[in-house]
């Protein structure tokens, strides 16, 4: 492997000197920088990046950590596309991706995981409030930005889509539709992100008296949402509409009902949320309210580079926009 010694030997420049060039230190005049950089350039030089962290202090590697690498990325992956978007804006860090899988990292703490890869700070995502790791995380002192989990401290904030603003978007469509019968698909309990959205489908139902809105528990699933609407309709209930907060469940209510041969959006319409690929491509096109993940995958690594750096931040709601669809039809 070529060194900075090879490069002092070839220039006949100092080792101090061409190490100071190659780090572009301004006491090297330009000229002799170009020299030295051509040289290393000719002799195949890789930096090592390891003993430079060392030197400087600062790794300038941060984390995104998850544990949704899994079978459902077939259908469509939130953490890859947050992670993709944590590119898409200009600044000078390396991104490790570290899929938490709990057969290999349960016996690792998040301090462990950190300093094992010397990372700066970390994104985490995918995982649930109550998951010992997030505790580990928002005890630390690593600076961390959690996505769809509320928890905010010296070192730690959140991104995290605005469900208020989404529900008063659907809610608001189910008005002028002149729905009724409203059936509303929630995520499991465990998840910050359910809790949140109860917490607003509460505040709206304590204003509403002219609706009958049912709620059930998908769980976040296809196979779930199919089976609890599957027994909801067998049980003799009906709905105008399925409110079905994540497009996975969106997929699930479509086959329940199939299965009991009611026609969509003709007899019942379906609205979901999240806008995964697929969405687009059901039938009928679903209907649903889209959450930028890229913009998530952004304003995370911006966020996390700010508490990095010792500056002050608030958490972040990011906007949600309707992709109006075929799954929705007006009675009137």
């Amino acid at each position: 492997m070529v060194s900075i010694k090879d490069i002092s030997k070839k220039t006949g420049y100092a080792v101090t000197t061409v190490s100071r060039a190659l780090n572009n230190h301004s006491d090297v005049n330009e000229n002799t920088k170009a020299i030295i950089k051509q040289a290393a350039e000719e002799l195949g030089y890789v930096p090592n990046l390891i003993a430079k962290n060392l030197v400087s202090g600062s790794s300038k590697t941060i984390g995104f950590i998850t544990n949704k690498l899994d079978k459902d990325s077939l259908i469509d992956n939130f953490a890859v596309r947050v992670f993709l978007g944590m590119f898409e804006v200009e600044h000078s860090y390396e991104i490790i991706l570290i899929h938490y899988d709990s057969r290999y990292f349960s016996s690792k703490s998040f301090d462990e995981i950190m300093k094992e890869r010397q990372l700066e700070g970390a994104v985490v995502q995918g995982f649930d409030e109550a998951d010992i790791f997030v505790k580990q995380a928002y005890e630390s002192k690593y600076p961390t930005i959690f996505v769809d989990i509320g928890f905010e401290n010296k070192t730690t904030s959140y991104v995290a889509s605005d469900l208020s603003k989404a529900l008063n978007i659907g809610m608001d469509e189910i008005d002028k539709a002149g729905f009724k019968d409203v059936c509303i698909l929630i995520g499991k309990q465990a998840s910050f992100i359910t809790k949140y959205w109860l917490e607003v489908i509460d505040r709206y139902i304590s204003q509403e008296t002219k609706k009958n809105i049912e709620i059930l528990e998908g769980k976040y699933s296809e196979e779930k949402a199919f089976q609890v609407v599957d027994d909801y309709l067998q049980t003799g209930h009906k709905a105008d509409i399925y409110f079905c907060l994540s497009d996975l469940m969106a997929m699930g209510v479509y086959r329940a009902l199939e299965k009991h041969q009611i026609s969509v959006p003709n007899e019942v319409s379906v609205l979901g949320y999240d806008d995964i690929i697929v969405s687009k491509y059901l039938t009928p096109k679903l209907t649903t309210i889209a959450q930028n993940w890229e913009k998530v995958g952004q304003t995370s690594v911006l966020q996390l580079i700010e508490l990095i750096e010792g500056n002050e931040i608030t958490p972040q709601l990011l906007d949600v926009e309707l992709m109006m669809r075929e799954s929705f039809k007006r009675r009137n």
